[in-house]
């Protein structure tokens, strides 16, 4: 009897064992799952920061957006127009501001010396931060797209 319930135990711990293993499986990089959200188009809709720290709503007179294309291009746009486009990086590194690695955009190549990073993605807000004590912050929120080709 103790022999049979010895070798039932190790016949499910064995299969205890597989079955786990493969449900297990391999996360992508957070730059390729942050990249995939980044894709679309973004409207700025306020900043925060500077040494005053006050947060403010972005001018409506001058609607600014980013578009990131799945290509690693990125659109900067000045009232639907578009005003400068160039490449975009996203890597890793430990941010000064908050002591923890965190994901870096670089846009154009060689990289400007402005580190910021995005402080915030999901679906619908976009926040990237200036990676210093008196940076700024600006927070976009996603542009719906219009499967008939306006938005």
């Amino acid at each position: 009897m103790y022999r049979l319930l010895r070798l039932l135990l190790l016949v499910i711990s064995g299969f205890t064992t597989v079955g786990l293993s493969a449900c297990q499986k391999e996360l992508p990089a957070p730059e390729l799952t942050t990249a995939s959200l980044l894709e679309g188009r973004w409207e700025l809709i306020q900043t925060s920061g500077g040494i005053a720290g006050r947060t403010m709503p972005a001018d409506s007179t001058q609607k600014k957006e980013i578009m990131f294309e799945p290509n690693g291009q990125v659109q900067f746009l000045l009232n639907g127009a578009a005003a400068t486009s160039t490449t975009f990086t996203l890597t890793q590194a430990l941010a000064h501001n908050t002591n923890r690695t965190e994901t870096f955009v670089a846009y154009g190549a060689p990289a400007t010396t402005l580190r910021q990073y995005l402080a915030e993605v999901s679906t619908t807000t976009l926040v990237i931060s200036d990676d210093n004590p008196d940076g700024f912050s600006a927070t976009y929120q996603r542009v719906p797209f219009d499967r008939c080709g306006t938005r």
